[in-house]
């Protein structure tokens, strides 16, 4: 799932939501399958359990200015390496096709969290307006 709509519950679900999910996804499949920098070493499931699974107490209105029908939000560590383009997996082996393509996608999540006015009203800035056919 997106860390944006993990985030603000009341956003419209978008083709980038999906994208970053993907996104999500092989992340977790490089960590699980691939030689990385953390293979092996202790703290590989804390690590995955903070950016994945690790839910907060949800915040005032700040965040959400639809009333909320949850008590917790997704992972901060999540949303914020999608927003500062940082990878979740480092040390692939160099040229692989895994490092590539995450490489390509985080920088392609990123880029849409740059176009996001995160000061304005969740409702006006995440909302997803129908363009005419």
């Amino acid at each position: 799932m997106s860390a944006l709509i993990q985030t603000y519950m009341n956003k419209v679900h978008a083709v980038s939501d999906d994208l970053e999910s993907f996104l999500h996804v092989l992340n977790w499949c490089a960590l699980k399958y691939l030689p990385h920098s953390r293979t092996g070493k202790m703290g590989l499931g804390s690590y995955f359990f903070n950016i994945n699974d690790k839910t907060l107490p949800r915040r005032p209105p700040e965040r959400s200015k639809i009333e909320s029908t949850y008590d917790e939000e997704g992972p901060e560590e999540k949303f914020t390496a999608v927003q500062e383009g940082w990878r979740v997996v480092k040390g692939l082996p160099k040229d692989h096709p895994f490092d590539m393509l995450l490489d390509e996608l985080t920088t392609l999540c990123k880029s849409h969290y740059d176009t996001i006015d995160f000061g304005k009203p969740v409702v006006q800035s995440l909302k997803v307006t129908a363009q005419p056919e």
